[in-house]
């Protein structure tokens, strides 16, 4: 017997001969690839061959799939002399919110229903339109637009942020879920993984998506609140680098290494989260952030639009 890390024993036959063993990685996780020429059953590309075995518990049945001249096993299978006994998973899954869990902004959803309620003038939704959408281009941070709309609630009780956050939250954002996302929280939750959204957006809305998508908790930018009323300025960020840095202090907290962790988001801003963790996987990216994980190796999927069934 071989051991391959994470708890993934590989049992080899004596004997045998011209076998490979690597790792693969795919979006749940890695998963081992066993390869031999020449073992009969079925043949699978490019000359190679592999025995294929048959339904497993929850998986519906033994998936291959190709990866250059390797097979890939996913779950509990053999393949010719090789027995598989588990595969490592991520121990957590940190999820980023706009544009990878949901299909849109949600600071421009807040804006325009802020702005049809009457709360924030003509002039600061388009200046605020226009900080997101150079931000989509990769043109600049949105440190100081955060800092400005941040600014505008002070001496608000927190407790009226909440509680609007949670209604528009789930009357207009809980329905731009993405369906590729709702797949993949399933799986997770069914595998008792935990679940983290880790958002640059706000804590309260952060929290929203937690108790709208089933998630166990949250990482995300905090506003400073004294006396249960906003002071107006930031307590902590959580975009860019700074979200890598309270996802480490959420993993010590947790007791998890990020070595362990999944971190799904279409951003090139969350570039130094991606690089931390064990499991980097991209979702509907942008481009700078798509030629980075074709470069790298990184999974790349797409999860779909909310209208899409």
């Amino acid at each position: 017997m071989e051991v391959f890390g994470d708890g993934v024993d590989v049992f080899v036959d004596d004997g045998l001969e011209d076998v490979g063993v690597e790792f693969l990685q795919d979006s749940g996780g890695f998963c081992v690839a066993a390869y031999q020429p020449g073992v009969v059953d079925e043949s699978i590309g490019d000359g190679l061959q592999a025995r294929r075995v048959g339904p497993m518990p929850g998986l519906n049945d033994v998936l291959f799939g190709m990866h250059g001249t390797n097979i890939a096993s996913y779950g509990e299978c053999s393949i010719g002399s090789f027995s598989v006994s588990s595969r490592p998973q991520p121990q957590a899954a940190l999820f980023d919110l706009d544009r990878t869990l949901i299909d849109c902004n949600s600071g421009w959803l807040w804006m325009l229903s802020e702005r049809r309620a009457g709360r924030l003038p003509l002039w600061m939704t388009v200046w605020g339109g226009w900080w997101l959408f150079r931000y989509s281009l990769g043109y600049c941070d949105l440190a100081e637009a955060y800092a400005k709309a941040v600014s505008r609630l002070k001496g608000l009780p927190e407790e009226s942020i909440r509680q609007r956050t949670q209604v528009w939250f789930s009357e207009q954002v809980q329905p731009r879920l993405r369906p590729g996302a709702q797949q993949v929280l399933r799986r997770y939750r069914d595998e008792g993984v935990r679940l983290v959204v880790a958002t640059s957006s706000s804590l309260y809305a952060a929290q929203a998506a937690q108790q709208a998508f089933g998630l166990d908790d949250a990482i995300a930018t905090v506003f400073e609140v004294q006396d249960e009323v906003f002071t107006g300025r930031l307590h902590a960020s959580a975009y860019g680098d700074a979200k890598a840095t309270r996802a480490q202090e959420w993993a010590e907290a947790a007791g998890v290494s990020l070595q362990e962790c999944a971190f799904f988001t279409d951003s090139i801003s969350d570039i130094a989260l991606l690089e931390l963790v064990g499991f980097p996987v991209v979702v509907n990216p942008d481009r700078k952030l798509a030629a980075m994980a074709s470069s790298r190796g990184w999974p790349i999927e797409d999860w779909g639009k909310s209208g899409d069934h």
